[in-house]
């Protein structure tokens, strides 16, 4: 492994950027908190908000998804006082914060939460937290659904060395080249699908 590659490696933590999508900041820990944005923000995900400094954690698996809350959290309206199972279509609502559960594509453990008040993270609208893998296209059932006609692209974690790759079903740009297999990602990294473009931006 060149210099450059470690140099280049994406944390645990990333933001994609899709043209006239969104952004997505992608957690790859095995659970998150969600907080309160600032200087000195201690949680995985801060939001610009009136939230408490590490407001809720976010615990998924293959088969379930917890919320423990730390401070004051709504789920569909009810205060929830102890770690609790959510599912697809819920609304967690954290002062003037709120954000929705999206569904599970069923080929990938990875969850999704969308912000749907006027919030953001890091200018993101939409967390994901990655297991293994996220799937973009044009199906609505992927994690990031593009503009018609665009083909599904892969982006997968390493098992042994928990790098990241893509893996595209048709040709997709890399930087100046043509890629038509799996490629690594790394910071910066600029993939071209017809119209779009997709950047990652590590944050670790």
């Amino acid at each position: 492994m060149t210099s450059e590659t470690l140099t280049h490696r994406i944390g645990q933590r990333f933001l994609l950027w899709i043209d006239d999508v969104g952004g997505y900041l992608v957690s790859r820990n095995e659970s998150f908190t969600i907080g309160r944005s600032g200087v000195h923000a201690t949680s995985d995900v801060p939001i610009n908000g009136d939230l408490a400094s590490e407001h809720i954690t976010i615990q998924s698996g293959s088969d379930y998804c917890v919320l423990t809350p730390h401070a004051k959290t709504l789920v569909n309206s009810l205060e929830v006082e102890e770690p609790l199972a959510i599912v697809t279509g819920d609304i967690l609502t954290m002062a003037s914060v709120q954000l929705e559960v999206q569904p599970r594509h069923p080929l990938s453990q990875t969850l999704g939460l969308r912000i749907t008040s006027h919030h953001n993270s890091y200018g993101a609208k939409n967390i994901l937290l990655m297991k293994r893998s996220i799937i973009l296209g044009s199906k609505r059932q992927n994690h990031i659904v593009l503009g018609t006609g665009h083909e599904d692209t892969v982006i997968y974690e390493s098992s042994q060395n928990k790098r990241l790759f893509f893996k595209p079903t048709a040709p997709i740009r890399a930087g100046e080249q043509s890629a038509t297999d799996t490629s690594e990602l790394s910071d910066g990294s600029c993939l071209e699908s017809g119209d779009l473009t997709i950047t990652v931006e590590s944050l670790d």
